[in-house]
């Protein structure tokens, strides 16, 4: 028989740690088994006779003496310069120690670092984030603390060798970073030239499918008496291949700076960045087996397969400028002030959607666009940190924030079927083979956003224990304006009424059925025949004028007149900017709803698109 004894002790010191455990030996002796009918007595008193030795061993060693960073200021959470402890509000820090740790290739993968986040990179809004049940609408994605105001497209995954860190706040922050911000805000922020730090990096990876990474950095701080200049630059250069066949995607990130020390009360710092990125062809998914009803099924030998054209492709080309000033009078007053420039182009050239035929014996390919997104964010932030001790003592930060954001797209998209191939031997022609498609691109509609908005935030201390954080954000003429167009342009069009006959209440009601999404065996028309029964519905009808009276509303068709309350189908018409959306389908408002009106007439539209069915109510 074999007894052990084991018994442990920990004790902490300042200088590092000591483990001390008594615990590494153990005493056996063996016994003879107990007789037959050997009672219980007489077996606990030859175990007490076994004798215990204790041997003492001191292990030593020194804690990391890493912290939780909990004393480190966070900028983006709060203007005023307050340590994470000290904001209220869930606020996650992934410092460039974590990155490079977690080997975090790109913004996206640094945001896994982040718990309640998920971010995805489908190749139509690649910017995808979700975070703790809010979706990527209510996510403002900053860079450097500046809102591009389209976060779906330009928030893709850029190489994270040129961000020093970043930075999640969970909750509402509007008041900081403006319409949008209700569910949180991620920040990324590039790394700056530092004063006195002299050194190099460089990280060099390889890996399956021809992946490579060559990145490096330096940082030299140049002499000087009264003026001092630190100069900063990284370079990022990536590359891979993928899984998915005919994919591959090649990045190039640069970050300059140049900081100059003009004393100790006066800084400027010049910032410029570069990023390229070319996806080649690109993948738009797999499509599931027919029937697509119950469970998806997927067909595991097209799961690699690319349907795209060979010649598909996504690029984008970022630069960035920033001009930052500050001015540090004391302790307690400070200025700062940056002039920023965003001008991006980006590239789409793809045949998106495949579906199989209903005997799973072919894929259908269509939906080809031909795509460009040009924009331009040129903008202005001063800010003031001051401390007041009249009184109760109070921090504050204020400010004003200017912008003027420019958008034009040039699509031209087809709705035809390019091609129907067999699932696993194909071939797939180049882009401007499609019939219809022809090289260059047309300017369709050019997106104004101008912006102004005054903050202002506070930090009163009441003891050493209690303090009270407020902030408020006055928004500027053209932003509320934005916010109810916005509103007006969906939720009327959706429910063909406006706002006062809409119930606050029951608005958008869909949450009150529970379980997950499902797929109708038989399709969702069985839904429409369900809810269509008892209606007067009429197909193929041409809608030639549609009369508002203050009765109710008079839709006229080729065939015959109907009247009713309301006309579901007028909001939804697509109002053409100087060119019909289809040959011989147009109308005409004989007494137009004002706000029809208001967008036809800001259109300067020349036809309507009508339908070609009808209900009676």
């Amino acid at each position: 028989m074999f007894t052990r004894h084991v018994s442990a002790a920990l004790r902490l010191v300042a200088a590092g740690m000591i483990v001390t455990a008594a615990a590494a030996t153990a005493s056996a002796q063996s016994t003879p088994a107990s007789a037959p009918g050997q009672n219980a007595e007489q077996k606990k008193e030859d175990d007490e006779k076994v004798p215990v030795v204790k041997e003492t061993v001191d292990v030593v060693g020194t804690a990391p003496g890493e912290k939780l960073g909990m004393d480190t200021p966070s900028p983006t959470a709060s203007r005023l310069g307050l340590p994470v402890r000290d904001i209220p509000a869930t606020v996650t820090v992934v410092d460039q120690l974590t990155i490079e740790r977690r080997g975090a290739q790109d913004t996206q993968a640094i945001l896994s670092s982040v718990p309640g986040m998920t971010a995805a990179a489908p190749p139509g809004s690649a910017g995808s984030v979700w975070y703790r049940g809010f979706g990527a609408s209510q996510i403002t994605q900053l860079f450097n603390g500046i809102s591009v105001q389209y976060d779906a497209i330009a928030g893709r995954p850029v190489d994270s060798w040129i961000y020093r860190e970043v930075e999640v706040i969970g909750g509402p922050s509007t008041f900081l970073f403006g319409a949008g911000a209700v569910g949180g805000s991620i920040n990324y922020v590039t790394k700056l030239a530092q004063p006195g730090a002299n050194g190099f990096d460089a990280r060099l990876g390889f890996g399956s499918y021809n992946t490579s990474d060559l990145s490096f950095g330096v940082n030299r701080t140049l002499g000087g008496t009264r003026v001092r200049n630190s100069v900063r630059a990284d370079l990022s250069r990536t590359y891979s291949n993928g899984a998915i066949q005919g994919n591959e995607r090649a990045s190039l990130t640069t970050a300059v700076s140049l900081l100059t020390e003009f004393g100790s009360k006066v800084t400027h710092t010049a910032a410029v960045e570069f990023q390229n990125e070319q996806v080649d062809r690109p993948y738009w998914g797999t499509p599931m087996l027919a029937p697509a009803i119950g469970v998806g099924r997927v067909d595991d030998a097209i799961r690699f397969k690319n349907y795209n054209s060979r010649d598909g492709i996504y690029e984008q080309t970022v630069w960035w400028g920033r001009s930052i000033t500050e001015f540090k009078a004391s302790n307690t007053f400070s200025v700062r002030n940056t002039v920023y420039h965003y001008d991006a182009l980006r590239d789409y050239r793809n045949v998106e959607e495949y579906r199989y035929t209903s005997d799973n014996s072919a894929i259908v390919r269509s939906a080809p666009l031909l795509q460009r997104h040009d924009q331009t964010l040129t903008g202005n932030r001063v800010e003031a940190r001051f401390r007041t001790t009249a009184g109760l003592p109070s921090d504050w930060a204020a400010g004003l924030d200017v912008s003027a954001n420019e958008q034009t797209r040039f699509p031209r998209s087809l709705t035809l079927n390019v091609s129907t191939v067999n699932p696993l031997n194909f071939t797939t022609e180049a882009f401007f083979e499609v019939p219809g498609m022809v090289p260059g691109f047309s300017r369709d509609r050019t997106n104004n956003v101008n912006t102004a908005a005054l903050f202002v935030e506070n930090r009163t201390k009441f003891g050493s224990r209690l303090s009270l954080v407020t902030g408020v954000r006055r928004l500027g003429p053209d932003e509320p304006r934005l916010v109810q167009w916005t509103a007006r342009s969906t939720i009327p069009q959706e429910f063909a009424a406006d706002f006062d006959e809409l119930s606050a209440w029951e608005f958008d009601e869909g949450e009150e059925f529970g379980g997950g999404d499902v797929l109708l065996r038989g399709g969702y028309v069985q839904l429409v025949e369900h809810l269509a029964k008892g209606l007067d519905v009429r197909l193929s009808r041409t809608v030639t004028r549609i009369e508002h009276t203050s009765s109710g509303v008079v839709v006229h068709t080729n065939g015959r007149s109907v009247r009713a309350d309301r006309c579901p189908n007028a909001p939804n018409l697509a109002v053409a900017a100087g060119r019909p959306l289809a040959a011989g389908a147009c109308c005409r408002f004989l007494h137009p709803h004002p706000r029809a009106a208001g967008a036809a007439a800001k259109n300067r539209c020349s036809s309507v698109a009508a339908v070609d069915s009808e209900a009676g109510r």
